[in-house]
């Protein structure tokens, strides 16, 4: 091989050395999303890994909520480190370490927090820190079918007052008039629109709306179905209303064969309807070594578009009311559950309360005494 030849070789393979690409940063997102919303997750990360070489984002299905911090949990019993982005409820901050979690309101810039609505920010702190962000909010609307109801039934159904008429005018001892899970979320959002706290659960407003549950069973205006099962009474027209998430419908929707429409929860006295926030938040790994590229990924996704069109594709409640659905948030009180590290167990008692409630004949207020 000639002089030439040999430097021209070595050359050409310095160049190759250089010109070799580095291997994308990779980042672990572990969710909890099935079915449709699994789907649009998986779109929306796509379209972020075709437009970033040098990041790829990897979905991973954790099953459920439950199943995602008990991992939480063991990670943290083992000092392993976290994932590099995972979904979470703020009350989780009380449970896991704070050390293992990046400050996800500092990575964004101020310039995209003030474009998210106060409420959820507020929702995704924990000790006046931004440790996370909202993702995957949701609160419950009511569901109307209007083949089956008059414009007047309709317009009374954003009164919190004609609420309990409705159920029984509608009825008539005949055809009931809503189906329900027992859930909490439907008591807590009904006893906020009657005047009461969620901080108080044995107020008159308490027994006032656990009596109205109790009493509309009892009467047969209400249909009790437990799990997602409620849902079907509705969308086979076996009942006109159901209150459920604002990201029911798209599990419902393609069995709707009749005209529609949801409302926010109806207003008590003061016109305004108050809504419990329920859903997850965006938190990250603390670690810096990968900081960079998490500042990409939640820039690119929080900023423009598309978060907007997370929200309206996957039917979650819009983080924006900027964003296109943002008159839901217009026109409703957020309020958030009390961050109490027993509020989870709270929750539960009062579960079984409802449960027990519609069995057994003793008072509302002596059911709800029973929650401490």
């Amino acid at each position: 091989m000639s002089s030439f030849m040999k430097k021209y070789l070595t050359v050409f393979l310095m160049i190759g050395i250089f010109i070799i690409p580095a291997a994308a940063t990779e980042l672990y997102f572990w969710h909890v999303f099935e079915g449709p919303l699994q789907a649009k997750l998986e779109d929306v990360i796509n379209d972020f890994n075709l437009s970033h070489s040098d990041i790829e984002v990897r979905a991973v299905f954790m099953g459920n909520y439950s199943a995602l911090l008990k991992k939480l949990e063991d990670l943290d019993s083992k000092n392993s480190d976290y994932p590099d982005i995972f979904l979470g409820y703020s009350s989780w901050l009380s449970q896991i370490s704070h050390e293992g979690i990046g400050m996800a309101g500092d990575i964004l810039s101020d310039e995209l927090l003030t474009t998210l609505h106060p409420k959820l920010l507020e929702d995704a702190s924990f000790s006046g820190k931004q440790f996370g962000l909202p993702f995957n909010k949701s609160i419950m609307m009511l569901y109307i079918n209007e083949d089956l109801l008059q414009p007047k039934q309709i317009a009374s159904l954003n009164d919190i007052e004609y609420f309990d008429t409705f159920l029984s005018s509608f009825s008539n001892g005949k055809r009931p008039a809503m189906a329900y899970n027992l859930g909490v979320w439907f008591f807590e959002n009904l006893l906020l629109n009657l005047g009461g706290d969620l901080n108080d659960l044995s107020s008159p407003a308490a027994v006032e709306a656990l009596d109205m549950i109790r009493d509309n069973f009892k009467n047969k205006h209400i249909l009790i179905k437990s799990g997602y099962t409620f849902q079907d009474l509705w969308t086979s027209r076996k009942v006109p209303i159901i209150f459920s998430s604002i990201v029911s419908i798209r599990f419902m929707e393609k069995k709707i064969d009749f005209n529609w429409r949801r409302i926010n929860y109806p207003a008590g006295k003061g016109g305004k309807p108050y809504s419990v926030v329920s859903g997850g938040n965006l938190y990250v790994n603390s670690s810096r070594k990968k900081r960079p590229s998490l500042k990409i990924f939640l820039d690119w996704f929080y900023s423009g578009d598309r978060l907007g069109q997370w929200c309206l594709e996957s039917g979650y409640l819009p983080i924006s009311e900027s964003h296109a659905g943002g008159e839901v948030l217009r026109g409703v009180e957020l309020v958030l559950e009390p961050p109490d590290e027993n509020w989870f167990s709270i929750r539960k008692k009062l579960s079984n309360v409802l449960k027990n409630s519609i069995i057994n004949n003793e008072p509302s207020l002596e059911f709800l005494k029973k929650i401490k």
